[in-house]
């Protein structure tokens, strides 16, 4: 799932400190906490985000079928009645790549990924973002079998479970000027697309020399490369866990990915030395539908695709000096769904034109190539409470002794008092985007029961704002004026 279109609106920072001598509460405790957080400001904003989004649902489903579709109004055309707007700083427009391979030996795999994204924001400040991101990720369970015909028809079904650890640093800059950010934006995609261009180029078709261009190339992009220093510096680091099932009849087919992580990263202000902390728990699911026909020598086929998913976010935010100055709570959702066209198979016993062998599992080469449109979707929502409140402060002083104590009926109050602040003193802001994402996968696989392989993918993705809603201290829900 693309979920750095959501990471990038957070806002605020960490859990608060555990003072000495205390217990930790549990991990179902704070999630308990977290679900119950993203439960409140989810229903707060069902009513004023409900119209929106299913006008533009039914203008997504219009788009992807090539109708003739009317553009739902947003904040933007200024034609959404209401009250007067509060100002609010709100993301314009992101644009996103990433290059990311992966070697796998039996059960474990090795992945890297480089990426930039582009945010625009209202006030006025273009932000590129450059993440070096790794993992570490191995299979605990698989099973089930898929066989192929002699046509390559494939039969059957399997599943498989697998964990994984992943870190990234990114480094964020940012600049006033549009053609400063255009110019920094095409070194970016550059360094981040250059080895698709070079695979792509014929030239990578001559013996030795054409495979060898590519990794010179790289290291001479990423030699030649200037940045200016960097405004903040993001780390992250997350363990996922992620299912996966595939059922397979003749020419049809479906799939399935069901994941669910936990992260925990910091986002430093290199400009005024202000932290944000923050921990998050995010799942997605995607589901795949396809019709398959053989094409000497291999399976191709089209189909329909959708994915959804939710995160769920605590921040902490301090000033230079150390002072707190804000909790955030925030829940997000993406949506994509598209179409697709694959081609799979290739699964010979070791000669470009031998035999198709009838167990996959037996064959000695496999290739596969994937390649989606998709249009996409995603609302966020987010509750800021200011902890130069007093009461705020106090508030926050209750928390942490509820969990660290452990004390269950305390915990219950202070839950109540933090849901009742939420629902009337927290500053809450919404946020609508829309756009699509385009992604192309290749993979192979070869050995005896396909033990080793590598893979590539290449995802691009842009979203633009559709919509703005802001409810400040103490008032009503409302449009936000982006400022």
């Amino acid at each position: 799932m693309n979920r750095a279109p959501i990471r990038a609106r957070r806002s605020g920072g960490e859990q608060p400190v555990r003072r000495a001598g205390e217990q930790g509460a549990s991990t179902p405790e704070y999630v308990g906490v977290l679900i119950l957080v993203a439960a409140l400001i989810a229903a707060l904003w069902a009513v004023p985000l409900a119209p929106l989004v299913g006008d533009w649902a039914r203008y997504a489903a219009c788009s992807l079928f090539g109708g003739e579709c009317e553009r739902p109004l947003t904040t933007a055309d200024g034609a959404i009645p209401g009250p007067t707007p509060v100002s609010m700083v709100c993301l314009e427009g992101s644009e996103r790549e990433r290059l990311g391979g992966d070697v796998t030996l039996f059960s474990a795999k090795v992945s890297g990924d480089l990426a930039y994204q582009v945010d625009r924001t209202s006030d006025g400040h273009h932000d590129v973002t450059l993440e070096l991101s790794g993992g570490l990720a191995a299979e605990l369970v698989t099973g089930g079998k898929i066989s192929a015909d002699g046509l390559g028809a494939k039969q059957g079904r399997q599943g498989a479970l697998e964990l994984g650890a992943n870190a990234s640093v990114a480094p964020v800059f940012r600049f006033s000027s549009q053609a400063a950010a255009v110019a920094f934006t095409e070194q970016a995609r550059e360094l981040v697309t250059g080895p698709v261009d070079d695979l792509v180029d014929w030239r990578t078709l001559i013996p030795v020399y054409g495979p060898g261009r590519i990794p010179v190339n790289q290291y001479r992009r990423v030699r030649d490369f200037q940045a200016p220093p960097p405004a903040r510096l993001r780390v992250e680091g997350s363990v996922e866990v992620i299912g996966s099932g595939d059922i397979y009849g003749g020419s049809a087919g479906a799939s399935g990915v069901l994941s669910a992580g936990q992260t925990l990263g910091a986002d430093i202000d290199l400009e005024t030395g202000a932290h944000t902390y923050y921990v998050a728990l995010d799942s997605a699911l995607a589901v795949e539908l396809g019709l398959g026909a053989r094409m000497v020598p291999a399976h191709g086929g089209v189909g329909v695709s959708g994915e959804v998913g939710t995160e769920v976010t605590v921040a902490y935010t301090v000033d230079g000096d150390g002072t707190p100055t804000t909790l955030a709570f925030g829940v997000a959702a993406d949506v994509h769904g598209g179409i697709e066209a694959g081609l799979d198979g290739l699964m010979f016993d070791g000669s470009p034109f031998g035999t198709v062998q009838p167990d996959l599992k037996q064959a000695v080469a496999a290739l596969s190539i994937d390649a989606r449109e998709e249009f996409s979707g995603s609302v966020s929502a987010t509750a800021t409470i200011d902890l130069t409140d007093p009461a705020a402060q106090e508030l926050g002083r209750d928390l942490v002794l509820a969990l660290g104590s452990r004390d269950r009926d305390g915990l219950t109050e202070v839950g109540g008092d933090l849901l009742r602040y939420l629902g009337e003193d927290a500053r809450l802001e919404a946020q609508f985007h829309h756009g699509s994402r385009s992604q192309f996968d290749i993979e192979a696989k070869g050995g005896q029961g396909l033990a080793f392989g590598f893979g590539l993918g290449h995802e691009a993705s842009a979203m633009q704002l559709g919509g703005a809603w802001v409810r400040p201290p103490g008032g009503g829900f409302q449009r936000g004026y982006c400022s």
